[in-house]
C-alpha cells in the first residue's frame, strides 16, 4: 500500500522511492554484497554525519565535549 501510495502521489519525484529502499532492489543487485560494502565505506563517513541533540540538557556547554568524546576514535 506504502508503495502504490508513494507512485501516486510523488510521481516522478525523489519522493517516489523509499530512503531505506525495497527488498527486491537489494536482493535483484549484482554482487550485492560488495556494491553495498563499497556504498557504504564510500558515504557513511565521519565527515558526512550530522548530530542532532534535543532536550533538557543540564550543562549545555559540556554537549559538544561529551560527543567528541564518544564518537572521535
Amino acid at each position: 500500500m506504502d508503495r502504490a501510495l508513494r507512485a501516486y502521489m510523488f510521481k516522478g519525484h525523489p519522493y517516489e522511492h523509499a530512503v531505506i529502499g525495497f527488498k527486491e532492489d537489494v536482493f535483484n543487485m549484482l554482487n550485492s554484497y560488495e556494491h553495498l560494502k563499497s556504498f557504504y565505506q564510500k558515504e557513511y563517513k565521519p565527515d558526512k554525519t550530522l548530530l542532532f541533540i534535543a532536550g533538557n540538557m543540564k550543562n549545555p556547554g559540556n554537549i559538544l565535549s561529551i560527543a567528541e568524546s564518544l564518537f572521535s576514535k
